[in-house]
């Protein structure tokens, strides 16, 4: 990872595992080979989002080779993009209600193992 900024989230925090705010380029952030195993994202004021990671900012970001995993389906989101360009490629995102969900910015998604989510994309 570069000279990005990721916060863990506290109790009540939009996401639930890390929190990337991206600010400009060239900060980047790459998270690959990473374990994201039952986290929450319990907000209820700004919504309950990303249990797992939310990307937010302006510079790229890149998931590659993660597991993002719930005991059971989840009511928010594993992954939540609310700004920037994201890929995520060759993830295992499980028991979620949505895998990927997308506020917006580009994201790109390919080669991604889903099961057990309510929705796979959003």
């Amino acid at each position: 990872m570069s000279s990005a900024l990721v916060l863990l989230a506290d109790d009540g925090a939009i996401g639930g595992g890390a929190i990337a705010h991206l600010p400009s380029v060239p900060s980047s952030l790459r998270v690959e080979n990473s374990l994201f195993a039952r986290n929450l994202a319990t907000n209820t004021v700004s919504g309950a989002r990303g249990a797992a990671i939310v990307i937010s900012g302006t510079a790229p970001a890149q998931l590659f080779y993660n597991t993002f995993a719930n005991q059971s389906a989840a009511t928010v989101s594993a992954i939540t993009v609310v700004s920037g360009s994201t890929t995520i490629v060759n993830n295992i995102v499980a028991g979620f209600s949505t895998g990927v969900e997308r506020i917006s910015g580009p994201v790109f998604e390919d080669f991604n193992l889903y099961f057990g989510n309510t929705a796979n994309i959003n």
